[in-house]
């Protein structure tokens, strides 16, 4: 089992969560959840970016989690945005129908300018 890799950078008010794990599996699950909540209870209002570049596999106990997460930011006025999601976790989150859930950039910089712009609460 790999180690669950992650980092965060303050980027203005936007945090930006770099989840760094080529494969995020159910072994991963409980600390990407204890990792999310712990990051998103240091604002009021969160405002968090998840980086997906390195991701190249993701299985269904993660997209629950991530799921349980787009809630809890929902429930505190929060605003939760995803980026550079590889093509292979993209269908994942296709065949789930987390695409019509999450609302995903192609990079960080259209994420980020879409935070400035005040887009997709």
């Amino acid at each position: 089992m790999a180690k669950f890799q992650f980092s965060t950078e303050s980027n203005g008010d936007v945090t930006v969560v770099y989840l760094q794990s080529p494969r995020l599996d159910e072994s991963h699950a409980g600390e990407l959840a204890y990792e999310l909540n712990k990051t998103a209870e240091k604002e009021f209002q969160p405002k968090i970016l998840i980086n997906m570049k390195d991701v190249t596999y993701i299985s269904s106990a993660i997209i629950g989690k991530l799921a349980a997460f787009q809630k809890k930011m929902n429930q505190d006025k929060g605003t939760l945005k995803f980026c550079s999601v590889s093509s292979a976790v993209m269908k994942v989150f296709q065949v789930t129908r987390m695409d019509k859930i999450f609302t995903i950039y192609g990079d960080a910089v259209g994420a980020m300018n879409a935070f400035r712009a005040g887009k997709g609460k």
